[in-house]
């Protein structure tokens, strides 16, 4: 990771901590404000894996997985954009289907890290796991709009800290001699 993309992990890390804590203040307009930060955050997502598909991964070995991320999560954005206005049970629900499909992604991710022998397997898994049980815990209170907007600031707050940590820490760099 480059010096530049450290202070961007950071920096966007503390903006999603602090946009935790204002969502978990103000519950009452919490829907609109998850549905519009999901919604952006998700095209913004998936605008830049096509990019990267487009200038780089298509040279890759295994590229193509990279131009399928960015088509489903850009098609992900795009209609989370159109539950703005809508009811908030649809809003939950691509809520869920979100923490439901990035926890898998994370997890498959971890335990393919691990096959590699990588020491970073075990951070992704356990954001995995996070998300799945973020997943379960907005299922369980589905009629509770109160809790679910709590539940996502710690989601929120939980991927803000992950990131702050992931951009401060220590990685090891290869020499070739």
């Amino acid at each position: 990771m480059t010096a530049f993309q450290r202070i961007e992990n950071f920096i966007i890390g503390l903006g999603m901590i602090v946009i935790a804590v204002l969502l978990a203040w103000s519950p009452e307009d919490g829907f609109i404000a998850i549905a519009t930060i999901l919604s952006v955050s998700m095209t913004a997502m998936g605008v830049r894996y096509l990019y990267y598909y487009a200038t780089m991964a298509r040279h890759m070995v295994g590229g193509k997985a990279v131009l399928y991320l960015g088509v489903i999560v850009l098609d992900f954005g795009v209609y989370s954009m159109t539950l703005i206005d809508e009811p908030r049970i649809y809003i939950v629900v691509d809520l869920i289907a979100v923490h439901t499909f990035w926890g898998i992604v994370n997890l498959l991710k971890g335990f393919r890290e691990k096959g590699y022998g990588a020491s970073m397997w075990k951070l992704d898994v356990g954001q995995g796991i996070g998300n799945l049980m973020m997943a379960a815990a907005s299922l369980v209170f589905l009629h509770s709009p109160h809790i679910l907007v709590d539940l996502y600031s710690a989601g929120l707050a939980y991927s803000g800290i992950l990131k702050v940590i992931s951009a401060l820490r220590r990685t090891e760099i290869v020499y070739i001699q």
